[in-house]
């Protein structure tokens, strides 16, 4: 998705009278999560790739150490996704 269509999408949803409170806030949040994914799918390649390899923790991909055991990596706004996904 390109950066001005991801824009347009979200104000969409910011003014919309067609969604409650509730479902605009979860809708946002997903659609941070994907942008964050986006803009830093190369981090994930790393930390998934160090989990593959390595098999540690580090704070360098992971918030603390039960997103490790989880394989659960966090985008800028604390919002979990597994990176199973990406594998």
């Amino acid at each position: 998705m390109q950066l001005k269509t991801y824009v347009e999408f979200v104000e969409k949803i910011s003014v919309s009278n067609s969604f409650n409170q509730k479902s605009k806030e979860d809708a946002l949040k997903v659609l941070n999560c994907l942008l964050y994914i986006s803009q830093n799918f190369n981090h994930i390649r790393a930390a998934v790739l160090h989990r593959n390899t390595k098999g540690t923790f580090d704070r360098r991909y992971y918030k603390d150490y039960r997103d490790f055991q989880h394989g659960v990596l966090r985008d800028r706004y604390d919002t979990s996704f597994h990176y199973s996904a990406f594998i």
